[in-house]
């Protein structure tokens, strides 16, 4: 496993909290796509494009286990997305034809008090740029928003492709981890 990482300060927590607990939604418009916070609505089509690509997101996603198979795991994920803020999740769409192009967001690491980021694009979405200009926009409301300092992600040896997007992105390896 691959790590790109680079802190956070204390004043991120607060800010944070206070989006939570305003449930504060978030939508962001990029050139290509509009990323926002998800809601139950968006179930089915996660679904469908997370079952399209199970064995790869098998292969490189480490949440993806057997358990993480069913709607009930999106449900889930979308209503901990919900608790956990609004940029802990980010869904994005297409702007020319509303479809679902990429899942990013933003989570809290408590033991190195930054934000990791990462990403997962549908089979048929993928090689347009989508990861890199979601991930970007996540990137960047993170720094000038939510005022982070540290933001880390960290990809599977063996992915050239999200191997490139971080590299793209403008992150400096920091270790391997065993």
């Amino acid at each position: 496993l691959q790590a790109i990482k680079t802190a956070l300060t204390p004043e991120v927590g607060a800010v944070f909290k206070y989006l939570i607990e305003n449930k504060v939604k978030i939508e962001i418009i990029t050139p290509h796509l509009i990323l926002r916070t998800p809601s139950l609505d968006d179930a089915d089509v996660v679904q469908r494009a997370k079952l399209a690509m199970w064995r790869d997101l098998q292969m490189w996603m480490s949440w993806a286990h057997d358990d993480q198979v069913g709607i009930e795991a999106v449900l889930d994920f979308i209503r901990l997305s919900i608790s956990k803020g609004p940029a802990h999740s980010l869904l994005g769409f297409r702007k020319d034809n509303g479809a679902f192009a990429v899942s990013t967001g933003l989570a809290y690491e408590e033991n190195s008090e930054s934000y990791e980021t990462g990403y997962w694009v549908p089979k048929e979405q993928q090689g347009k740029g989508f990861a890199k200009e979601a991930t970007n926009a996540a990137i960047r409301y993170a720094f000038d928003v939510m005022k982070v300092k540290t933001v880390t992600t960290r990809y599977y040896e063996g992915n050239g492709k999200s191997a490139s997007v971080i590299h793209r992105l403008g992150f400096t390896f920091q270790d391997t981890i065993p």
